[in-house]
């Protein structure tokens, strides 16, 4: 399994929790689709770039068929949502340069 942040991978979205009684129900989801008519699907983008920890992003199952089935979400929205998201998490566990690898 590919290291991820620890941040990443408690990624809450619209009060969408992605551990449920001890289970990880979320999804690993493409900020920039992974192929051709993907939604958001970038042609530009390797398979390195599509699968960088800074084109994914984790949803529950529910928001990760919304993003995909809506045009509201654009790269810029999803990466904005990520960072912000990031930001706090940050903040609140005071681990800024600390990278606790899973």
């Amino acid at each position: 399994m590919p290291s991820l942040e620890i941040n990443v991978l408690i990624l809450v979205v619209i009060n969408c929790y992605l551990m449920r009684g001890g289970s990880n129900v979320s999804n690993i989801c493409h900020i920039e689709g992974y192929k051709p008519g993907s939604k958001r699907y970038n042609p530009n983008l390797g398979d390195n770039q599509k699968n960088a920890l800074e084109n994914l992003i984790l949803l529950c199952p529910n928001h990760h068929k919304e993003v995909d089935n809506s045009e509201e979400y654009t790269v810029e929205m999803l990466k904005n949502i990520k960072r912000e998201h990031e930001k706090s998490i940050d903040l609140f566990t005071n681990h800024r340069n600390d990278k606790l690898k899973v």
